[in-house]
């Protein structure tokens, strides 16, 4: 438990951001499906959402149970006064997730910790992944989280249409 020097009194090291009703995540999310959202030129998606940056999971994001943000980027859009805080996020489903966010001096990095093991282990992340942060374009900036998975299906080689000779146990297409 970490002490306020001024008034030398305990200080809940978890500042939690004021909440936002989870209503108002969710009539954000219908009105911009159904609003034909033009972006003139912004990085936005169809939902009126600004795409702010992604990060490819890596091995120490999944086995450390945080996920490190690049410094410039978290300097740049996850700005907060104080070196740990809640921040609320949705995903593609709808589902509110509050990582804590929090600043680790021993390696100088910004870190997602409460919460982002739990995101790993429902949407099955793995090493390679790539996470991917966006702001709804509204006034009210919420923030939101997507993931694409680096597996990709890849259609089998078709196999020569021909005729197979079997010479000294191997099959020989000609």
């Amino acid at each position: 438990m970490a002490w306020d020097a001024r008034t030398k009194q305990p200080v809940d090291m978890l500042w939690q951001l004021p909440k936002p009703q989870p209503q108002s995540y969710y009539q954000e999310i219908e009105q911009c499906k159904h609003m034909d959202y033009h972006c003139n030129g912004c990085n936005c998606n169809g939902l009126g959402r600004e795409k702010l940056f992604s990060k490819v999971v890596t091995q120490s994001d999944i086995k450390q149970y945080r996920l490190s943000i690049p410094k410039n980027q978290a300097k740049k859009h996850f700005y907060v006064a104080r070196k740990d805080a809640l921040l609320p996020m949705v995903d593609d489903g709808g589902k509110v997730w509050k990582f804590r966010y929090s600043f680790w001096k021993s390696t100088q990095t910004w870190v997602f910790t409460g919460g982002w093991n739990q995101f790993v282990k429902e949407k099955g992340l793995r090493v390679g992944d790539k996470i991917s942060f966006l702001r709804s374009a509204g006034r009210n900036k919420h923030l939101y989280i997507d993931w694409e998975s680096k597996i990709m299906i890849i259609n089998p080689v078709p196999k020569p249409q021909g005729h197979v000779i079997k010479l000294f146990g191997v099959n020989i297409s000609i």
